[in-house]
């Protein structure tokens, strides 16, 4: 069973981080989201990334941007 703390944690971190990304604090969100990722990862909670979907925008303005026609690499 996961500790309530480390939830606690957890759901505290996510809350710091998406506040500072809405004010366009972009180290700070990075810290804050470094350190959710960390957390679960060390005490084996299995919770989903909350930012996965921020990564996942991310791989796909790279994506457009090398390759603006839709040409595959």
């Amino acid at each position: 069973m996961i500790d309530s703390k480390i939830l606690d944690e957890l759901s505290a971190k996510e809350t710091v981080a998406w506040d500072s990304l809405s004010k366009y604090k972009f180290i700070m969100f990075g810290y804050h989201a470094a350190i959710w990722v960390t957390l679960n990862r060390i005490h084996h909670c299995h919770q989903r990334n909350p930012f996965l979907d921020v990564v996942k925008l991310a791989k796909l303005k790279i994506e457009k941007s090398r390759y603006p026609s839709g040409a595959e690499r």
